[in-house]
Protein backbone atom coordinates (compact mmCIF):
# COMPACT_ATOMS: atom_id res chain seq x y z
CA UNK A 1 0.00 0.00 0.00
CA UNK A 2 2.88 2.39 0.73
CA UNK A 3 4.33 1.89 -2.76
CA UNK A 4 0.92 2.51 -4.31
CA UNK A 5 0.73 5.86 -2.50
CA UNK A 6 4.21 6.91 -3.65
CA UNK A 7 4.09 5.67 -7.25
CA UNK A 8 1.33 7.01 -9.47
CA UNK A 9 -0.74 4.41 -11.26
CA UNK A 10 1.02 3.43 -14.47
CA UNK A 11 -0.68 4.08 -17.79
CA UNK A 12 -1.91 0.98 -19.55
CA UNK A 13 0.66 -0.47 -21.92
CA UNK A 14 -1.34 0.35 -25.06
CA UNK A 15 -1.60 4.04 -24.05
CA UNK A 16 2.15 4.26 -23.43
CA UNK A 17 2.87 2.58 -26.77
CA UNK A 18 0.52 4.95 -28.57
CA UNK A 19 2.14 7.94 -26.88
CA UNK A 20 5.61 6.75 -27.92
CA UNK A 21 4.44 6.22 -31.49
CA UNK A 22 2.90 9.72 -31.60
CA UNK A 23 6.12 11.20 -30.21
CA UNK A 24 8.22 9.37 -32.82
CA UNK A 25 5.97 10.61 -35.62
CA UNK A 26 6.14 14.13 -34.25
CA UNK A 27 9.93 14.00 -34.05
CA UNK A 28 10.12 12.79 -37.65
CA UNK A 29 7.87 15.66 -38.79
CA UNK A 30 10.04 18.19 -36.95
CA UNK A 31 13.21 16.66 -38.44
CA UNK A 32 11.77 16.91 -41.96
CA UNK A 33 10.71 20.53 -41.41
CA UNK A 34 14.14 21.49 -40.05
CA UNK A 35 15.96 19.65 -42.85
CA UNK A 36 13.94 21.60 -45.43
CA UNK A 37 15.17 24.97 -44.07
CA UNK A 38 17.86 26.92 -45.88
CA UNK A 39 21.25 26.25 -44.32
CA UNK A 40 21.63 29.58 -42.46
CA UNK A 41 18.16 29.28 -40.90
CA UNK A 42 18.76 25.65 -39.94
CA UNK A 43 22.16 26.46 -38.41
CA UNK A 44 20.75 29.35 -36.38
CA UNK A 45 17.74 27.33 -35.20
CA UNK A 46 19.87 24.37 -34.11
CA UNK A 47 22.46 26.53 -32.36
CA UNK A 48 19.67 28.27 -30.48
CA UNK A 49 17.41 25.30 -29.70
CA UNK A 50 19.90 22.46 -29.33
CA UNK A 51 23.17 24.11 -28.33
CA UNK A 52 21.26 26.73 -26.29
CA UNK A 53 23.49 29.57 -27.47
CA UNK A 54 22.48 33.21 -27.03
CA UNK A 55 21.87 35.33 -30.14
CA UNK A 56 25.25 37.09 -29.77
CA UNK A 57 27.04 33.74 -29.42
CA UNK A 58 25.36 32.44 -32.58
CA UNK A 59 26.32 35.61 -34.46
CA UNK A 60 29.93 35.18 -33.37
CA UNK A 61 29.99 31.46 -34.17
CA UNK A 62 28.60 32.00 -37.67
CA UNK A 63 30.41 35.28 -38.33
CA UNK A 64 27.21 37.18 -39.10
CA UNK A 65 25.57 40.30 -37.65
CA UNK A 66 23.19 39.96 -34.71
CA UNK A 67 20.28 41.15 -36.85
CA UNK A 68 20.92 38.33 -39.31
CA UNK A 69 20.65 35.80 -36.47
CA UNK A 70 17.38 37.33 -35.26
CA UNK A 71 15.92 37.40 -38.77
CA UNK A 72 17.04 33.84 -39.59
CA UNK A 73 15.64 32.50 -36.33
CA UNK A 74 12.30 34.22 -36.90
CA UNK A 75 12.06 32.86 -40.45
CA UNK A 76 13.08 29.37 -39.35
CA UNK A 77 10.46 29.27 -36.59
CA UNK A 78 7.79 30.54 -38.98
CA UNK A 79 8.63 27.92 -41.61
CA UNK A 80 8.81 25.03 -39.15
CA UNK A 81 5.52 26.08 -37.52
CA UNK A 82 3.86 26.33 -40.95
CA UNK A 83 5.21 22.92 -42.00
CA UNK A 84 3.95 21.29 -38.81
CA UNK A 85 0.48 22.84 -38.98
CA UNK A 86 0.07 21.83 -42.62
CA UNK A 87 1.09 18.22 -41.94
CA UNK A 88 -1.85 15.85 -41.40
CA UNK A 89 -1.81 14.90 -37.74
CA UNK A 90 0.61 17.71 -36.91
CA UNK A 91 0.02 20.25 -34.15
CA UNK A 92 -2.68 22.82 -34.87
Amino acid sequence: RAVARVEPAAEPLDERAAARLDAARGAAEVARAVAALPRRQRDVLLLYAVAELEYAQIAEALGVPLGTVQSALHRARTKVRAALTSTPGGPR
